[in-house]
């Protein structure tokens, strides 16, 4: 998810975007973020909670995905062409 979420903030350039999500796994929860962020940090933190990963894991895995999204983002996502 985090590489996801870094894609997003670089699309579009920043973080402070607020957005809903509804979680159709969790009955239908609506959840608001103030950014991409908040979103990832709360997935990052479900995680731990819920007995999945440690932090130490948590953080590392954020870490690639970042770097993943970095790495898709500058060699990837291309301006589409009007030709």
């Amino acid at each position: 998810m985090e590489s996801q979420i870094n894609d997003s903030r670089l699309f579009f350039g920043r973080d402070d975007i607020r957005f809903q999500h509804i979680w159709k796994g969790a009955g239908g929860a609506t959840r608001s973020y103030a950014g991409f962020t908040a979103m990832a940090d709360e997935e990052a933190k479900s995680r731990i909670y819920g007995g999945i990963h440690f932090t130490f894991d948590n953080t590392a895995g954020q870490s690639a995905g970042r770097n993943v999204a970095n790495y898709v983002f500058l060699n990837f996502m291309k301006p589409r062409c009007n030709n």
